[in-house]
């Protein structure tokens, strides 16, 4: 699915990731003032999640639209082909150079990895510790889908509600009753599903905000395009404070940026959407999910190896990732939509013939 801007969003997330990482490799220039607003990794992270859930609950509401159920079999199908391709070569990439001798793993690291359990599984290594947010994301998929299912479209609002409500009182929770399970704030998905959450809520509520005149020029007015950055910037400068962060901060950040992404789909005329269609930072947005893989092997501050130092490393990652989507990523896509073509024709004429059927019995 082709949405505008997403792509570029997902471009502007895979840049602050990179940003965030690249800072203390080895010749990389000063970039401590960016710590001024915060961790901008935890951001670009958060935007992806937002953007996640909106797209998600989108499809299985289009799904729900288009053939009059959700199937989870399918669904299911199409995340695997989304995911699994890129995510195994580079987990084989990492076994690989592990027995090698070329990097250090820790225990489990592997298994955590290709069970998408790496958020619960602490500690591990750098090569793999950024896969916790694939495994937020892969829980949050299955789980979402088959709430989808049971609570029916129109409940699905007041579940992501709940949703919202639920992730920072399991943070606050865990900070005041369970001291020793803090490490798990953040990343494990009961105290993380509000950035996707919101993103889910947004994409219930699209078609009824769409219907108000006043609600589309404040979105699209300049007012609005100017702070909306900065409140994000600002809230993301408070994650520290977790008196505020945990309980109010996040939730309030996620449904601002969910604010942001429905602006950037909606309002096509301003700059900002017109930053985000540009090529090249679309073109990243469609990289993003390779990138974001790879980066990790070469954006290393601990490591001393050539392929960290600056600009080389960034140089790598990126010529890693334009690999990886081209041989692939694209490869798996194509066959994935070859598949759901055929499945999708077969359906029909199944339902056809049993139309026919009921015709002549009745």
């Amino acid at each position: 699915m082709r949405i505008p801007s997403l792509d570029g969003l997902r471009g502007v997330s895979i840049l602050l990731v990179l940003l965030a990482h690249v800072v203390g490799t080895r010749h990389a220039p000063n970039l401590a003032w960016i710590g001024s607003v915060g961790d901008v990794g935890n951001l670009g992270v958060r935007v992806f999640f937002v953007v996640s859930g909106f797209l998600m609950t989108l499809l299985l509401e289009r799904e729900r639209e288009s053939r009059g159920r959700i199937s989870m079999a399918d669904f299911l199908r199409r995340r695997a082909t989304r995911i699994l391709p890129a995510f195994g070569a580079y987990l084989a990439a990492i076994a690989v150079l592990s027995a090698a001798g070329c990097l250090a793993l820790r225990r489990g690291d592997l298994l955590a990895s290709a069970t998408f359990t790496m958020n619960y599984h602490v500690p591990r290594s750098w090569y793999v510790g950024h896969l916790w947010s694939l495994s937020v994301e892969a829980q949050f998929y299955v789980g979402w889908a088959l709430l989808s299912i049971l609570a029916g479209r129109s409940r699905m609002r007041l579940v992501a509600i709940a949703a919202l409500v639920f992730a920072p009182t399991s943070r606050v929770a865990i900070w005041v009753f369970a001291p020793h399970w803090r490490w798990m704030i953040s990343e494990a998905l009961p105290t993380m599903i509000d950035p996707l959450a919101a993103g889910s809520l947004l994409a219930t509520l699209q078609p009824r905000l769409a219907r108000h005149a006043a609600y589309h020029r404040f979105l699209c007015s300049t007012a609005t395009g100017i702070a909306l950055p900065v409140i994000v910037l600002a809230l993301n400068a408070a994650m520290p404070h977790i008196a505020f962060s945990y309980p109010a901060g996040e939730t309030l950040m996620n449904l601002v940026i969910a604010v942001g992404i429905h602006r950037a789909i909606t309002c096509p005329a301003t700059g900002a959407a017109r930053f985000l269609n540009a090529k090249a930072v679309a073109g990243m947005g469609v990289i993003s999910y390779s990138l974001y893989l790879w980066q990790q092997l070469f954006l290393d501050r601990e490591s001393a190896a050539p392929t960290a130092a600056f600009p080389l490393n960034v140089a790598l990652a990126i010529g890693m990732a334009l690999l990886s989507y081209r041989f692939v990523e694209r490869p798996a896509l194509a066959f994935g939509r070859r598949v759901g073509r055929t499945e999708h024709r077969a359906s029909t004429h199944a339902g056809r013939t049993d139309l026919r059927a009921y015709v002549a019995v009745g």
